[in-house]
């Protein structure tokens, strides 16, 4: 839960406090916005990897990695817990963020918090990169 808190504050940074909640330019799911940012330009070995497991369709018929990590892991563990169906467990010896157990689709949670280090990695090179950044981060993950 706490990688996937980081994954949305760190990508309200890199995206310099928006996407707008308000006004004519309101993107209409700010929060997965943020998540998927950060996700795009800092861990995008998670999005290959799920994309070639074809992950299956949620509810709403996504299948998409930041779509299962955001709706499933991120919104179940804040919310309760993730529907019937999935799983989560440690796997120290895999490098593989997903795995079936049991007819269950499973996130790895060693693997992501390895894959959440790596991105943190790339997230300094990015904020180094941007004197902006550097500068606002605070007044960046304080805007609403």
């Amino acid at each position: 839960m706490l990688a996937c808190c980081y994954i949305n504050g760190l990508g309200k940074v890199l995206l310099k406090g928006g996407p707008p909640k308000k006004g004519r330019s309101r993107h209409p799911r700010s929060d997965f916005a943020r998540f998927q940012e950060f996700l795009k330009r800092c861990m995008n070995d998670f999005l290959v990897e799920s994309n070639v497991r074809c992950l299956p369709p949620l509810p709403d018929g996504s299948t998409s990695g930041d779509e299962w990590l955001y709706k499933v892991y991120r919104c179940g563990f804040v919310h309760g817990l993730p529907p019937k169906g999935v799983a989560w467990g440690w796997n120290r010896r895999s490098n593989k963020y997903w795995f079936e157990s049991k007819g269950r689709i499973g996130l790895n949670v060693d693997e992501l918090v390895r894959g959440f280090h790596r991105g943190l990695d790339k997230y300094r090179l990015e904020v180094n990169s941007d004197p902006d950044l550097q500068r606002h981060f605070e007044r960046y993950l304080r805007e609403r």
